[in-house]
């Protein structure tokens, strides 16, 4: 079976879980969802065309399904499940494994990314647990991303999820025939650490039902609230 396949070799779980939320291997099922995700929001991806059926079934056969079985992938991702429906997807590419540094990667439904509240409590969710994923499973050093500034809740976001902005590119990508900035932010595991509750949030290991982290009430509360 499926699930049975997708399991990273390196992570003692196959799925992590926040409440009816959780991260799973990248699921073949979900890569058509994805992919016209992908495409309806391509300005604020580094994708300068529209992905094929064709390129996006290679893509997981070619890169993701071998990713499973190595020590060391170029990729890891997950599909971003509420209960056992895909919302999303993401998780770590351009992995530099002497270095430990690693960029994410995040795309939610295109439906939920129009609504400010709930793009802001799923991203924070998803950003919840695949900061544990990476720097307390495969023990990242550090987690970086590079965001359009043409998206100021997802800055806010990442600033809330402990993210610094360590610079900006200026006029660095063409976005409807207008340059825009890039800007940078990182997070390091020392600081992740230090920051402790405040960025924790329960991951559940289904294997072993074993709740790692007790703070997710706490969190989603504060999501809410804001």
């Amino acid at each position: 079976m499926e699930i049975d396949k997708r399991k990273y070799s390196f992570l003692p779980s196959k799925k992590y879980c926040s409440n009816k939320y959780s991260l799973v291997p990248l699921r073949e099922r979900d890569v058509e969802s994805i992919r016209k995700w992908r495409n309806e929001q391509i300005d604020i991806l580094r994708q300068n065309k529209p992905l094929t059926k064709d390129e996006q079934s290679k893509y997981y056969h070619q890169v993701i399904k071998k990713s499973f079985y190595e020590k060391k992938p170029k990729v890891i991702l997950f599909s971003f499940l509420i209960k056992n429906a895909c919302i999303g997807y993401g998780g770590f590419v351009h992995i530099d494994w002497n270095s430990k540094k690693v960029e994410l990667s995040f795309i939610l439904d295109t439906n939920r990314t129009k609504e400010p509240r709930i793009y802001k409590k799923e991203f924070s969710i998803f950003l919840k647990i695949i900061l544990n994923i990476g720097f307390k499973q495969i023990l990242f050093n550090k987690i970086f991303t590079e965001t359009f500034d043409i998206r100021p809740l997802t800055i806010r976001i990442l600033e809330e999820c402990g993210f610094d902005c360590e610079g900006r590119l200026k006029s660095h990508v063409k976005i409807k025939n207008k340059y825009k900035d890039s800007l940078i932010h990182g997070l390091v595991k020392e600081e992740f650490i230090k920051k402790g509750d405040s960025i924790n949030i329960l991951i559940t290991s289904v294997s072993k039902k074993i709740p790692l982290i007790k703070s997710i009430r706490k969190s989603t509360n504060k999501i809410n609230k804001k």
